[in-house]
């Protein structure tokens, strides 16, 4: 491919989850030429197979530095966090078509009512069509976890597979009635309006190969033939162009290992979608106010016990037995524990009143929407620790394990993310102070305390 400079109607950098459906809606129009900047390339061929692969993803996401496949991953790590027992701690940041919705945990869920209206002007049953329409909801019969379980997206359809793993991990089974116990009462479903209660997710799997759906499977898959778009892999935004006005005209890119740079201007816009740390370091060099401000890092934790039904602990010990799945199972039929992104059964809730002060109270239904949880359970079937290596550090004691995972999802605490260069080859993060605080004592508590109910 021939690198030069050239003008665009947009300019977008980074291909992540917001970068490609930018990139498909915006390039749907014939007569509107758009790029798109990623500093990676396809991830089927930077981390190929475990990438494809629905467990896989509690490979390369851990907290520990050494948790990464340099070819795929940024390697963000921080300086020693006093809040983390001075750990170093790795942020799993992809560099690939896709983003970060390659290392996710294929989740899929929808919005509130509250969430979606929060924009003055708006009006929730438009957004909801719209938001709806841009995924592809598929029902299996064959090894559902819960037969009655029935998505409300749209039925029209889009590019983007949502669906139900091919396997459902046995220890979610005794999590659904535990949270109901507990108050938690069963949901229909995540992706309608409405998130309180315990139910099994539907994931961004595709349901025919049972292998990951990313932004780029989809959205990019949709649109890449298009004459009007041009992908720029392997390349990275170095600087954002402004004129006088300061309205972005353009981006300086560099490719070929950085012995190429070049610029790509912008007729209307240029559009910043390069994640939580890189969007706010091309624009450090401005010294634009609250560029890093307001970081939220959304906490999770939860007691670990031994257990009587299989758990990731086995596929990490025993490689015969995982390869073996891999060969036929999954390979072949389409099923197993392969098929599974490990996490497979939520619970939300509102934090329970009677369990926190009244002034913690107050500062919750101040700021958040009446119909949003701010408390997550997660099922983890497996030992997760202080999440450095999900698989090095399963017990090797003959045992299964699991976790239930209690996580933060509405977080009041806002830090700051700082690194020490405005350069974007720079992955160090040296002050990421989200969650040094809370604003409302307790909760992290009752996240802990209400999986041993």
């Amino acid at each position: 491919m021939s690198l030069s400079d050239a003008i665009f109607d947009y300019v977008i950098v980074g291909s992540g989850t917001a970068g490609l459906v930018m990139t498909n809606k915006l390039s749907a129009k014939g007569d509107v030429t758009v790029a798109v900047i990623e500093a990676g390339t396809f991830y089927q061929i930077t981390n190929p197979v475990i990438g494809n692969t629905p467990a896989g993803e509690t490979l390369f996401a851990g907290s520990s530095p050494l948790d990464t496949n340099p070819l795929v991953d940024w390697n963000f790590v921080t300086q020693a966090q006093a809040g983390a027992n001075n750990r170093r701690i790795h942020y799993a940041r992809v560099k690939c078509l896709g983003g970060s919705t390659v290392p996710s945990s294929l989740i899929q869920s929808g919005q509130t009512p509250s969430v979606m209206t929060a924009t003055p002007g708006t009006r929730y049953p438009r957004i909801s069509r719209r938001a709806s329409s841009s995924h592809h909801p598929v029902l299996l019969a064959l090894l559902m976890p819960v037969q009655s379980i029935a998505p409300t997206l749209s039925p029209a359809g889009g590019p983007l597979d949502v669906s139900y793993a091919n396997y459902a991990q046995p220890f979610s089974t005794y999590l659904e009635p535990s949270l109901n116990e507990i108050g938690i009462l069963q949901a229909q479903d995540f992706n309608s309006d409405e998130l309180m209660g315990a139910q099994y997710c539907t994931d961004t799997i595709q349901p025919d190969s049972q292998k990951r759906e990313s932004s780029q499977t989809s959205f990019l898959g949709e649109a890449i033939g298009r004459k009007n778009l041009k992908v720029y892999q392997l390349s990275l935004a170095k600087k954002i162009l402004f004129d006088n006005n300061k309205r972005a005209t353009g981006v300086v890119v560099s490719s070929n290992l950085g012995l190429t740079t070049y610029t790509l201007k912008a007729q209307k816009e240029v559009i910043l979608s390069a994640g939580a740390f890189q969007s706010p370091q091309l624009l450090f060099i401005w010294q634009r106010p609250g560029v890093d401000k307001h970081i939220e890092d959304h906490v999770f934790f939860g007691p670990t016990w031994r257990v009587k039904v299989q758990t990731l602990t086995r596929l990490a010990n025993d490689l015969i037995y995982t390869a073996a799945q891999f060969a036929i199972p999954y390979s072949i039929l389409k099923q197993g524990p392969l098929t599974n992104p490990v996490y497979d059964f939520l619970g939300w809730e509102k934090t329970p009143r009677d369990l926190i002060s009244a002034e913690a109270a107050a500062v919750l239904d101040n700021e958040l929407p009446p119909d949003w949880p701010e408390i997550e359970y997660l099922t983890a079937p497996g030992y997760v620790g202080d999440f450095a290596n999900l698989l090095l550090t399963q017990p090797k004691d003959g045992y299964q394990y699991a976790t239930t995972l209690g996580g933060l999802v509405a977080p009041l605490s806002k830090g700051t993310v700082t690194l020490a260069s405005a350069d974007t080859k720079c992955r160090n993060i040296s002050c990421p102070a989200a969650g040094r605080m809370t604003r409302v004592p307790g909760r992290l508590h009752i996240g802990l305390w209400r999986p041993w109910q």
